[in-house]
């Protein structure tokens, strides 16, 4: 997206990229892991920027995502934009969306060019125009913007029901819905209908294309959308906030096919339960396998593996990647390695 890249640069910077903290990382993984969004935020960033640890994008994007599960708004902003530096463009949009639902102005400007861009979603002046709209009680360019757009792209989506998107539900409570839609030459607003567990259904309308909804009264279980005056679609469950679970590096050493083939069935468990799993291999491990962990988030994870792997604190083992992963796992010959003496 070349014109989110000119915007990107200002948008991380206005979210935090100063000096570094005091405080140390270890500090910072603990209150992570007992959910805290800033300390999560705050490691991403560092991982971002490079400050302390080796710059490294990825990492950032996981600590950014794990801040924003926790209700961060700048680390959906952050991890949309490391998104969209790297390509990955519905994923990028999706995270802008949650955002600038939540009230994010930069990103409702972001969605406001991508939107008229075309770029990861259809092109769509009358949702690029809504965004531009929301953004403009910050950026008064915003509205300039939108102002500029034509009243269409020359879509034809107006038989097309919005396609929904991965409902988002926060640590608190609030649910963010989003979707995304080819243009209507009628230019409707979309109609979305919430349904509690109570039973009281709420329709709202918008020409976004995603809206919050605030905890409060009973939880929200269901959702559908479609345009004003067309049929709804089927309910959809909203589902619950995932549960969070430690990122996992496993390193194994080269041509070991005992090692390999356990890293192997160790990720595929691991995905089950949600954790984020990397497999490497590494020439540079210590003489035995072993587990190394940074919270009690990782250590109950580590313990749930079930190997006959020590489980050891992070300054016991070194490897060159332990600070991107709150879980390391080294493979040595499988886990009978952990007898060996090594």
């Amino acid at each position: 997206m070349a014109l989110i890249r000119l915007l990107v640069p200002a948008l991380l910077l206005a979210l935090g990229a100063g000096p570094a903290p005091a405080q140390d990382m270890a500090a910072l993984r603990a209150s992570a892991a007992e959910g805290a969004a800033d300390a999560a935020l705050e490691i991403g960033l560092r991982f971002d920027f490079g400050r302390g640890v080796a710059r490294d994008p990825e990492a950032a994007l996981r600590w950014y995502r794990r801040a924003a599960w926790a209700g961060s708004r700048a680390a959906m902003a952050n991890a949309a934009a490391i998104l969209d530096q790297s390509g990955r463009d519905a994923d990028a949009a999706l995270w802008f969306a949650r955002a600038a639902a939540l009230g994010h102005a930069r990103s409702a400007f972001a969605l406001g060019q991508i939107h008229g861009g075309g770029e990861g979603v259809p092109r769509n002046a009358q949702i690029a125009r809504a965004w531009f709209a929301q953004a403009a009680a910050e950026l008064p360019r915003a509205a300039e913007l939108g102002r500029a757009l034509p009243a269409t792209f020359g879509g034809t989506g107006s038989g097309e029901r919005p396609r929904p998107d991965e409902v988002y539900v926060g640590a608190d409570g609030t649910v963010v819905l989003a979707w995304t839609a080819a243009e209507d030459p009628e230019d409707r607003p979309f109609a979305v209908e919430v349904a509690r567990s109570d039973g009281d259904v709420v329709e709202i309308e918008t020409r976004a294309s995603a809206v919050a909804v605030p905890p409060g009264g009973s939880p929200i279980r269901r959702w559908r959308i479609a345009r004003s005056g067309q049929p709804f679609g089927e309910w959809l469950d909203v589902g619950t906030p995932p549960r969070a679970r430690p990122d996992v590096l496993i390193l194994s050493s080269p041509g070991d096919a005992a090692a390999s083939r356990l890293a192997g069935e160790l990720e595929a468990a691991l995905r089950v339960v949600g954790s984020d799993v990397r497999i490497r291999d590494s020439a540079a491990l210590p003489g035995r396998s072993s587990i190394v962990a940074a919270d009690p988030a990782a250590l109950a994870l580590a313990r749930d593996l079930s190997l006959s792997i020590p489980v050891l604190a992070p300054d016991d083992v070194k490897t060159s990647a332990d600070a991107a992963a709150d879980v390391v796992v080294v493979l040595r010959g499988g886990p009978r390695a952990a007898d060996d003496p090594g």
